[in-house]
């Protein structure tokens, strides 16, 4: 993610970090991307407004890659006047300026002016008539370009230079913050350390003392561990303390110890339950000898490792080696507690990939035959047993994600569509509100299922 740790390390209080962001501001991620977007679309020039390293940039470089466009991303804080107004150029006695190579000139993209408000003043000036007015001198911005700018709050955490608020009011002006969840999903593409994702998942306050940006850097110093580095408790405490305050060192090596721990014979035991589970007696004999057998903290290992593998890439390798059955998911799930069952079915229920599996597609759902219909019988059979009602929460997260990926005169001959939208009322009648997205995804392209 973004350029520059934030270095800190020490024993006392923990600071609270700027990072952690305003909390009414919107998190970074995908509901900020729409604003983006959509403020590209308008061709309005848009002002992201957040703290440092928390992934401003690559969040406007992941809308640029979505809407097929180009991405610059100029910071400010390392630039010369000439690299931005460009150089006096005599010609038949005028004097005009040279287009520097870093400005487009042609095609369509997204211009982003990092540090706008801790550039010096004779940047920040050409910055600003670059944003508002879409040119400098003679140079033009192209039309499908759009300005954006990124600045640090005005928060007293940071050295800026006010905006006035009569410029501000050119802008969209969009304040943004970190999100555990946000980031989470993020990492789990973005070959983030297995480590740090589980403590995303169990650690809601992560970015309260340190940002995104160094969380991200000490991933890559996790990936680079040889085999010995990993037992070297000082090492990892001196190189990690980089980026990280102590009391996260402790955790990070905690955690890594019990991975290693559990490392070889563990993983494979859980390659097993999810692939033959219901085809080999040994390992319910074997699951039900550690459930009930007085190994207790095994059980519970084994079972967080069953939900680390589920709720990660690790699962969809499995699916694409054909070493994941959800035969096999369901009868375990069958003999698990509740509360591991009701941990690894949310899991599975957002892995997009799951869908593959079921009988039933969202085309079958959003359909006129589907009330009263075999198919409708078969999600009620799915609900009425609780080791499988993640199978309609699969075919949910599925149906939301059709549903975005719809054409706008798709969408809108759906809409009239009132046989086909009864079916999909139905299906929301019976996987209720929870454990899936498909009712925001409705609300949010107002579909008219009715009641």
């Amino acid at each position: 993610m973004p350029s520059r740790p934030n270095r800190s390390a020490g024993n006392g209080p923990l600071p609270v970090n700027p990072a952690a962001g305003n909390a009414s501001a919107v998190p970074i991620g995908e509901r900020a991307a729409r604003v983006l977007a959509l403020a590209y679309r308008a061709r309005r020039a848009a002002l992201l407004e957040g703290p440092t390293g928390i992934g401003k940039s690559e969040l406007v470089r992941q809308v640029a890659a979505t809407l097929t466009i180009d991405c610059r991303v100029l910071d400010l804080s390392l630039l010369e006047p000439p690299d931005l107004v460009g150089l006096p150029v005599v010609r038949d006695g005028l004097t005009t300026y040279a287009t520097p190579a870093a400005l487009p000139t042609g095609g369509a993209g997204i211009l982003l002016l990092e540090e706008l408000n801790r550039a010096d003043r004779t940047i920040q000036q050409p910055a600003l008539q670059l944003l508002t007015a879409r040119r400098l001198h003679e140079y033009q911005l192209p039309p499908d370009w759009v300005p954006f700018a990124a600045i640090n709050p005005e928060d007293g955490e940071y050295q800026v230079t006010p905006l006035d608020p009569a410029l501000r009011s050119r802008f969209l002006v969009l304040p943004v913050r970190a999100d555990v969840q946000e980031w989470r999903r993020w990492a789990d593409t973005a070959d983030i350390h297995p480590v740090i994702r589980r403590l995303a998942t169990s650690h809601p306050d992560l970015f309260d003392t340190t940002s995104p940006r160094s969380w991200t850097y000490a991933s890559d110093v996790l990936q680079a561990l040889s085999p010995t580095d990993r037992t070297n408790r000082v090492l990892l405490t001196d190189a990690l303390g980089g980026y990280l305050p102590a009391v996260w060192v402790k955790r990070v090596i905690d955690q890594l110890e019990r991975a290693i721990e559990a490392d070889d014979p563990l993983l494979a035991e859980v390659r097993a339950l999810l692939g033959q589970y219901h085809t080999q007696p040994q390992l319910r004999a074997r699951l039900a000898a550690l459930r009930d057998g007085g190994q207790t903290d095994r059980f519970h290992l084994l079972a967080r490792r069953l939900l680390d593998c589920v709720d990660s890439p690790e699962l969809l390798r499995l699916m694409d080696n054909r070493a994941f059955s959800l035969e096999a998911f369901d009868a375990l799930l069958a003999d698990l507690p509740g509360d591991h069952r009701a941990a690894l079915q949310r899991a599975i229920a957002g892995q997009a990939a799951a869908a593959r599996y079921l009988p039933l597609r969202p085309e079958d759902v959003v359909h006129p035959q589907y009330v009263n219909s075999s198919r409708m019988a078969v999600v009620a059979e799915w609900l009425s047993r609780p080791h499988t009602k993640h199978r309609a929460w699969i075919l949910a997260h599925a149906i939301a994600a059709w549903l975005d990926a719809l054409p706008p005169t798709e969408l809108g001959i759906l809409k009239q569509k009132k046989s086909a939208l009864a079916g999909l009322a139905a299906f929301l009648r019976q996987v209720g509100p929870t454990g899936h997205p498909l009712t925001a995804t409705v609300n949010r392209l107002d579909l008219p299922v009715g009641p």
